[in-house]
Order: C-alpha cells, then sequence, then structure tokens
C-alpha cells in the first residue's frame, strides 16, 4: 500500500510540473521500496507501473522546460534506469531467499553443524549443534576451538585444521567425546574447506552426527559375538579375511585386528578342506561343510555375497566350535562299543573262570605228587603262573564288564596314594623302587577302593617301564574346586598318537599285560566325574593326570 500512495504522488507532482531533465528519477523512490516489501514480484510491478506513468505523462503534460527529443531521451533513460534497478533489486531478493532457506535447512538439521575460520575460531554453531554438545551457540561462537576442548582434543583439531588448510576433505571420522556435563558420546565427523567464488579456502565447515547408540548396538553385538561359540567371517572375492570377531579367537589365541586381510588358511592353516571350502563359496555355492584344525573340530556354513549384477563378492561363514560334541559323539560310540565288548567279556570270563580253577588245582596236585628233584616239576610250575595270569585276565574282564556300584565317602587322596605306594613297594618284584609323593593331603568324595586301584595301575605302569626302579611321583594340588593327582616316570615316554589309543580296551604297548588296566582306571575315574589322560613332559617320560571333584559329582 505505501509503495501504490508513493507511486501516485510521484506521478501528480511529474504530471504537474513542466517536463524537465531527470524527473523520471523521481520513479525510482517506489522501485527502491521493493527492498523493503516481502517478496520478489514488487520491484518488477512497479519498475512496469512506473514506466508506463511516465509515458502517460510524457503525453498529456504540454508544457516542457527542454526540447521535446531531450525530455523523450531523458524519460526512456529513466525507464532503462528502472528496470535495471527493479532486475537488481529481485536477484538480491533471490540471493536472500536462498540464504535464508540454507540457513533454514542448516537450523533445523539435527546434525552439529559448524563453521570455523583457518586459526579454528567458531563462527557459526546451528541449533543442532546445541542440542549435541548441550552448550548455548552463545558460548561458543568467536571463540577458539582449541580453548573449548581438551588437550588432547584440541591437538587432534588443530592437525585436522592443517590437513584443511591443505585442501583435504576429512569424511566419516568417529570420535569419542565427552560433554561438559561429562556425558559422553560417539559422532561421527566430516570436515571440509569452505572456498570462495575463486577458489580460496577461507574456513571449515563440520558436520557432527550423534552415533551413540549405533556404537552401543555395535558394542553389544560384538560382546555377543567374543562370548557365543561361533566365530563369524567375512571374506572377500579374493577369500581374505575383512571381518572376525567370535570367542573362539579367544580359544585359538587369535586377535581379530591379526587376521584383517589374510587368507581364511591363516586361521585354520593349510587344511586341505579349509582352501576347498573357501573356493566352493567363492564360486558362489552356499553350503554346510566342517573339518579338523587347531586341534578343534569346525562346523561350517558358508554364505556367498552377491553383487548389483550377481557376480560373487565375498563371502560370509559361521565357524561353529563343535568339539566338545564331537568328543561326546565319540564318547557315546566308544561307550557303546565297550558295553557289547563288556557283555561279550563277561560271558567269556563267565565260562573260563571255573574250569581255570579246576585245571590249576589239578595242576597243583600234580606237581605236590612229584619228588622235589623231578624234572616236570618246574614245568607244571611254569604252567601254574601262566595259569594266575589267565586268571588275572578274566578277573580283569570281569572287572571291566561288571563293575560294581560306587561307594561314596570321604577319601584322603594323599593318604591313599602313600598306603598304594606301600603296597607296591612290598612287592618283591620292586625291592629298589623309589617313589616320592608331595602336595596336600585333599579329601574328595569318591570310592576308596577303586581309587586305590586307579593309582596301583598308575603306579605299577611307572615301575614297569622303569624297569622296577623309578624314580617316581606323585603330585596333589587342588585347581578350581578340583584336585589334581599328576603320576610321572622316567621311562620312555607314550608317542602323542597312541596317547589316546593305550585307554582303548586289550591295547597295551608293554609285551605282557591284558590291555585293560587303562581302560579300567578311566572308567573308574569317570565314574567319578573326573578325567584321566597322558602327558608327555619336555624333560621325557608320561605324566598320568587324574582329575577329581572335591565334592560328589
Amino acid at each position: 500500500m505505501a509503495g501504490v500512495v508513493l507511486m501516485a504522488v510521484v506521478f501528480l507532482l511529474d504530471l504537474l510540473t513542466p517536463l524537465g531533465y531527470l524527473d523520471g528519477i523521481l520513479y525510482t523512490l517506489p522501485v527502491l521500496a521493493g527492498l523493503w516489501v516481502p517478496g520478489r514480484r514488487y520491484a518488477p510491478m512497479a519498475a512496469s507501473a512506473a514506466s508506463v506513468l511516465i509515458l502517460i505523462d510524457l503525453a498529456l503534460s504540454s508544457q516542457a522546460a527542454l526540447p521535446m527529443g531531450v525530455v523523450v531521451v531523458d524519460r526512456l533513460g529513466a525507464i532503462a534506469i528502472l528496470w535495471g534497478l527493479a532486475t537488481a533489486i529481485s536477484w538480491r531478493k533471490r540471493r536472500d531467499g536462498a540464504i535464508e532457506r540454507l540457513s533454514a535447512i542448516v537450523e533445523s538439521s539435527d546434525d552439529a553443524i559448524l563453521g570455523m575460520t583457518l586459526d579454528g575460531v567458531v563462527t557459526s554453531f546451528n541449533a543442532g549443534a546445541e542440542r549435541l554438545y548441550r552448550v548455548p551457540a552463545a558460548e561458543v561462537v568467536g571463540r577458539r576451538v582449541a580453548e573449548l576442548l581438551p588437550p588432547a582434543v584440541a591437538q587432534e583439531w588443530e592437525g585436522y585444521l592443517a590437513r584443511i588448510r591443505a585442501g583435504e576433505t576429512l569424511d566419516h571420522m568417529e570420535a569419542h567425546r565427552v560433554r561438559r556435563d561429562g556425558s559422553e558420546m560417539w559422532v561421527s565427523l566430516r570436515v571440509s574447506p569452505v572456498r570462495e567464488p575463486d577458489g580460496r579456502i577461507s574456513g571449515a565447515s563440520t558436520i557432527a552426527r550423534d552415533i551413540s547408540r549405533r556404537k552401543a548396538a555395535e558394542e553389544r553385538l560384538a560382546l555377543v559375538l567374543r562370548s557365543s561359540p561361533i566365530l563369524l567371517l567375512r571374506l572377500d572375492a579374493e577369500g581374505r579375511i575383512t571381518f572376525a570377531e567370535g570367542q573362539p579367537l579367544a580359544v585359538l589365541g587369535v586377535e581379530p585386528e591379526e587376521l584383517s586381510g589374510k587368507p581364511v588358511v591363516a586361521l585354520f592353516g593349510q587344511e586341505e578342506w579349509a582352501v576347498e571350502q573357501a573356493r566352493r563359496v567363492l564360486a558362489g555355492e552356499t553350503f554346510t561343510a566342517g573339518g579338523r584344525a587347531l586341534g578343534r573340530w569346525w562346523e561350517n556354513h558358508y554364505v556367498p555375497l552377491r553383487g548389483p549384477s550377481g557376480e560373487t563378492v565375498g563371502a560370509i561363514a559361521v565357524s561353529i566350535d563343535v568339539t566338545d560334541r564331537k568328543e561326546a559323539e565319540e564318547k557315546l560310540v566308544r561307550q557303546e562299543a565297550l558295553a557289547r565288548l563288556g557283555t561279550m567279556a563277561a560271558v567269556v570270563a563267565h565260562e573260563v573262570k571255573n574250569p581255570l580253577a579246576g585245571i590249576g588245582g589239578a595242576i597243583q596236585v600234580l606237581r605236590d605228587r612229584l619228588a622235589p628233584e623231578a624234572a616236570d616239576r618246574e614245568i607244571l610250575g611254569e604252567i601254574l603262573e601262566r595259569l594266575k595270569g589267565l586268571n588275572a585276565l578274566v578277573q580283569d574282564l570281569l572287572e571291566f564288564a561288571r563293575p560294581r556300584a560306587l561307594r561314596f565317602a570321604p577319601v584322603a587322596v594323599g593318604t591313599a596314594l602313600r598306603e598304594t605306594v606301600a603296597l607296591l613297594s612290598a612287592d618283591p618284584a620292586f625291592p629298589e623302587l623309589a617313589v616320592s609323593v608331595e602336595g596336600p593331603d585333599v579329601t574328595v568324595v569318591g570310592d576308596g577302593d577303586f581309587l586305590r586301584d586307579v593309582f596301583h595301575n598308575l603306579l605299577l605302569n611307572g615301575a614297569q617301564v622303569t624297569g622296577g626302579k623309578g624314580p617316581l611321583s606323585a603330585a596333589i594340588s587342588v585347581q578350581e574346586g578340583r584336585c589334581r593327582i599328576v603320576v610321572r616316570d622316567g621311562g620312555p615316554g607314550v608317542p602323542a598318537e597312541l596317547a589316546e589309543k593305550v585307554f582303548e580296551p586289550f591295547f597295551t604297548t608293554k609285551h605282557r599285560g591284558t590291555g585293560l588296566g587303562l581302560s579300567i582306571a578311566r572308567r573308574l575315574v569317570e565314574a567319578h566325574g573326573g578325567t584321566l589322560t597322558l602327558e608327555s613332559p619336555p624333560g621325557g617320560g608320561t605324566a598320568a593326570v587324574v582329575e577329581l571333584p572335591v565334592s560328589r559329582p
């Protein structure tokens, strides 16, 4: 409205005065009002109206202070000036509108957007930055960023600004930050140079996004992976590991960073199955397979990763450590085989035991009837010794096939070991045997007779492999609620490939023996909820390790 009034006043003044030089310039006043009138359409409309009024005044006026030709040129020049002015005002309005829209976008952004000079002085700090950092813009703008941050972070920013001055853009940087109120957060930073129209770098723009929730989710996922019995691998198209996480890595003593960029065989070794399975999944096959590596059994699930065109660009492998399951399966198979073998052994032993007793008694009578100097008396004595060995085998078969139920009671392990040592030392076959027992006299709940049988078997084996002289040692300790007994000898040791096989029934490395001793001993220990294994110490010999729960299993 004010513009219309101003335009009317100028027209009346122009109409009432004689035509003169530069009279049309007065029409610039209502056009200039467009600088303050909202919108971009006012200035062109005012210039159009002024142009029409100038022409009307030129047509209606009968008086002129100058020649008419000069007046016409003057008025046409005024019209050109008006349109030039209107165009400039419209361009400025468009520019100001763009700046206002950009400012609104920046202010309404959830991201923190900061502007600063190359010296690190903050020049702008949007509402998102106030929400993220919980600091009012008035306390930040005009101050150096180094004054607002801890020394370590301020030094980090000096490095960022040095790279910005060199024209570098810093993208997707993740940083841990502590707010002024002490709360912590993770942010993703993008710092880029601000360039003038001539290309000169005049400052830096920083966009910070709160990624605390994402980082917390990643940490929870990593915790789940580190704690779960699965191993998650990501392979690129060349079979190199780009991601590895999972609890089995800790068991293998490997850090995820150590595997990055390495082929999958760096984890599983040069196993043929690992190489073949990697080849199959990178060829686009989805499958499940397994294999044994690094002393563990693995069940592997493979899925290829495909690109936009369907080509294989990598693979996901989920490896599960199934060692315990495989060992349980093998143990179950072994127990079933032992049960069948035990049934057969019981039948054989029952059918043989009574005839053996009769044969032994008859030979004893025959030998007693012979004169002491008779040559056959020695032969009959040898037969009796062989019958005793055969009877011992039958007895072992019976114990193996039908062990009695355990009778649980407190057992002092040290006392039981020393009693067994005393019994073995009294054997005429080992007059020079040296045995030492060390450690606390730990009390466990178990069957004392069966445990003495186990100790006797282990000590007897040690005595036999050392030629009856030893030395043997038995060390007792308590570890994590379990009693550990280690019986060591100085013999030739057991090869690693036979460390488990010697526990199989009827397998023996000695010239004479039933091959049931260690099998029975392990069965008795496992009946107590314990374990029996053989180890080969670096110094030689064999260490039989018995672990028993202190309380009743």
